[in-house]
């Protein structure tokens, strides 16, 4: 939505109350009967119950599977800094004298 610039008039402010008066009373009608459209709420509330379940369990794999790679890259890492330090401590170490 854009920001306004000018501030709303009094005229433009009762036009859109009426504007949306008619369908907030549609909305209204519609809220204190029975639809027709063959809407089966329960059903439609199952499956997206059913669907958030799917995508929490997606989400736990995606996060197992990137503990998992952090896991090996710390691995990795422990291995090189050992590697460094068998390679620095051979370099630091005295030359026995003649």
């Amino acid at each position: 939505m854009a920001a306004l610039k000018q501030p709303v008039s009094a005229d433009r402010l009762d036009t859109l109350r009426q504007e949306v008066q008619p369908p907030l009373k549609l909305a209204e009608d519609r809220g204190s009967r029975p639809l027709d459209d063959g809407l089966d709420v329960p059903a439609a509330i199952a499956r997206r119950a059913q669907r958030l379940g799917a995508i929490a369990q997606a989400e736990a794999r995606t996060e197992q599977r990137a503990r998992e790679r952090q896991a090996v890259k710390q691995q990795d890492c422990e291995a090189e800094c050992v590697k460094r330090q068998a390679s620095s401590a051979k370099r630091q170490a005295p030359r026995p004298t003649r």
